[in-house]
Parts: C-alpha cells; sequence; structure tokens
C-alpha cells in the first residue's frame, strides 16, 4: 500500500515515554503495509533527523520549558499552526494524517487544513483525562478542551484509532471508522528473562510515574505488611527504601525494562473509573512481551489478555484488602514448575498481542474504508 502518512501531535520523540512508544508501535504498523511514514513531534526546538529510516521533524509547537505562563498559554493556543505551516511548504503532501494527542486547538486546525488539502484525518485516542475532582472542571479549562474534543470533534474525524474496547465502543457509536488497536511493539528489542532464582520473597516490580491513576501508595501498604513473603522495586520516582521496598529512583528506559525483566511480577492496582476503562497500560504490554507476568486488578481491557493463573493473575475490585487476598493466594499456591509456566504463557500473549506486525491486516483494512 504506497501512501504518504504523516504522524503528527504535542509528543517529543524518542524520548516521550509511553507516547513515543505507542506512536513508534503504530508507524511500525503502518510501515509493514508499505506506507511511507514521517513524524512531526512537539518538541520546543527545530530539529530534522532521521531515526531508523524514520524522517523526525521537530517544529517548534511547544514552549520551552522555562517560559513564563502567558507565553505558555500562547503556545498552547496556538498549537499545531507550525505543524501544517511545515506540511504546507512540503512539495509532496501527506495522504492521510495521524494526529496523537493534541485535542481542541490541534484538531481545530488540522480539521480545516485537511479539509482545505484533501487529507485524511485519523485521531489516535488513547485515554479520557479527567480531573481528581469534579470541582476542577470549574478551574481548569484544559479539562473543557479535552471534553469539547473526546465528544464533537473527534468524531468529525475521518477515522479514529482507538485503545481501548470501551473507546471503540464509544467512537463505533458515534458511527465513526474504528480500528481497536492496543500498544505495540517488537518483542526482540526487549531484554527477555533469564532464570530468576525462585527461593526467598517473590520480586515485584512497579516502574513509570503513577500519578492518579495508580493506587501505588496502596501496593506499598500492602506489601509492607507481606515483607517476609514478597519485595517491591519501584522506579520512577524517588522514595525511602525499607526492609522489602526498594526505591531506585528515574531510570532510562532501558534500565527500567531490566529491572521488570529480572523481576517475578509487575503489579499494578488502578481504580475502576473512565480513565482506567478508557486507557491501555503501557507497562503491562513491556512487562509481559519481557516474559515478567503482572499482577494487577481488573479494568479496562486487561481480562482480555490476562487469564488468572495462567499468563498472570487478576482479580477484581482495587481495594487494600482485596489485592492482601490475592497475594496470599498467589504465595500459598505457587512454585517454581507453575511460575515458569505463567511467565512462558504471558510472552505467549504478547507475541500474539502486542507484537506491531500483528495489526497489518487490520490497519489496512482501516485504511482502505476511510
Amino acid at each position: 500500500m504506497s501512501l504518504n502518512i504523516y504522524y503528527v501531535g504535542p509528543f517529543d520523540f524518542p524520548n516521550g515515554g509511553a507516547a513515543a512508544r505507542r506512536i513508534i508501535g503504530n508507524v511500525n504498523t503502518l510501515r509493514a503495509i508499505g506506507a511511507s511514514v514521517t513524524i512531526v513531534d512537539g518538541k520546543y526546538i527545530k530539529k530534522s533527523q532521521v531515526m531508523n529510516g524514520i524522517p523526525v521533524i521537530s517544529v517548534e509547537e511547544r514552549p520551552a520549558p522555562k517560559c513564563n505562563i502567558f507565553k505558555k498559554v500562547i503556545k498552547y493556543l496556538s498549537i499545531g499552526r507550525n505543524t501544517t505551516s511545515y506540511i504546507s511548504a512540503e512539495a509532496i503532501k501527506p495522504d492521510i494524517i495521524f494526529l496523537y494527542s493534541g485535542y481542541t486547538p490541534y484538531l481545530l486546525k488540522l480539521m480545516k487544513f485537511c479539509s482545505k488539502n484533501n487529507i485524511k484525518l485519523v485521531f489516535d485516542c488513547v485515554e479520557w483525562y479527567l480531573p481528581k475532582s469534579y470541582l476542577e472542571y470549574l478551574y481548569k479549562p484544559y479539562y473543557w478542551n479535552v471534553e469539547f474534543a473526546m465528544r464533537f470533534l473527534i468524531p468529525k474525524c475521518d477515522g479514529v484509532v482507538c485503545i481501548s474496547k470501551y473507546l471503540e465502543s464509544y467512537y463505533f457509536k458515534k458511527n465513526c471508522k474504528v480500528i481497536n488497536i492496543p500498544p505495540t511493539l517488537s518483542i526482540t528489542n526487549l531484554p527477555q528473562k533469564n532464570e530468576i532464582d525462585f527461593h526467598g520473597k517473590i520480586k515485584l516490580v512497579y516502574t513509570g510515574s503513577p500519578g492518579h491513576k495508580d493506587k501505588l501508595e496502596d501496593v506499598i501498604q500492602v506489601i509492607t505488611s507481606l515483607k517476609d513473603k514478597f519485595e517491591l522495586n519501584i522506579a520512577g520516582i524517588e522514595g525511602a527504601s525499607t526492609d522489602n521496598i526498594h526505591y531506585h529512583g528515574i531510570l532510562s528506559h532501558e534500565k527500567s525494562l531490566d529491572l521488570v525483566s529480572k523481576s517475578h511480577f509487575s503489579v499494578l492496582l488502578r481504580p475502576d473509573n473512565k480513565v482506567s476503562k478508557a486507557g491501555f497500560s503501557t507497562k503491562v504490554v513491556e512487562s509481559m512481551s519481557c516474559g515478567t507476568p503482572v499482577i494487577t486488578n481488573n479494568t479496562g481491557d486487561l481480562d482480555s489478555f490476562i487469564s488468572d493463573g495462567v499468563s498472570g493473575y487478576i482479580f477484581n475490585g482495587y481495594s487494600t484488602k482485596e489485592l492482601y487476598l490475592k497475594l496470599n493466594e498467589i504465595t500459598d499456591k505457587l512454585d517454581e514448575s507453575t511460575y515458569k509456566s505463567i511467565s512462558s504463557e504471558a510472552l505467549c500473549v504478547a507475541k500474539n498481542k502486542f507484537e506491531s506486525n500483528m495489526y497489518t491486516k487490520n490497519i489496512e483494512k482501516f485504511i482502505t474504508s476511510l
């Protein structure tokens, strides 16, 4: 399929965390069907480079870190303008633009630009932002912008790539052309699990920044109460280590994955709300792809990928009591042979569900329908 595609948005590439990894997974899928892909990211600098055969262009969309608040607001309201100006100057225009995030300011500019230039616009939808409290809607216009985009602008795009079944269902009911693609990657680029000592404590790991979407403090509380059975390694935040809680601070992505691959399980606890239903944890994808099974409560699509006691451990609810009971259940049943089987099955699921080349037929069919 000979297509010229631009993947754009206010992300930092390649060092933009889960966003950048989401994009490279989708870009690899698009390239696998023969498309030529250019990435235009949101860095606050101007830069042009080629990474693994992919042109990556930075056009100063986002404000510099030390800008004052007034300049940041102006920059945000005008976001997308530099991207459309760059594409306008190109001799060959894209057939399709994929927009990751960006919401109302970005969408308004791109919708007008794409309509004028006969370019298809696809939105890559990966979450539904919510404030900590509904009172924040009263004084944080950012959330108005998200709600307006999610409910009214995204349905006007030519298509929507949805990270979860929740989002797929929502936009399907809006009569959008949709495709469901979870976070994807290339498993060969990840560290694979070697033999892990199964004697002593079970090694758990959590990587990343919890924000208000992950109940990490509750996880720490439970693991502390089970200090004779478990230890927890945490990468991504600072903290005071204890006998069985070990903080590693901010690590590179590579070192974080190495820590994951050397652990028995990743652990995740999230409230069951719109945020967890609409999103899909990259932590789960990367952990299973390293052969490290996940212990998690059931949110979003996770029960479609994790079978309890087969490819990981999954339970309903998100209280400390429910996590405590699940961890005790695991220690009562788990032995070395069972663990190796679960680890092997987690990796098998990852190869079948999270490899970027598994979605080539689906994405080709989706693009043809636009």
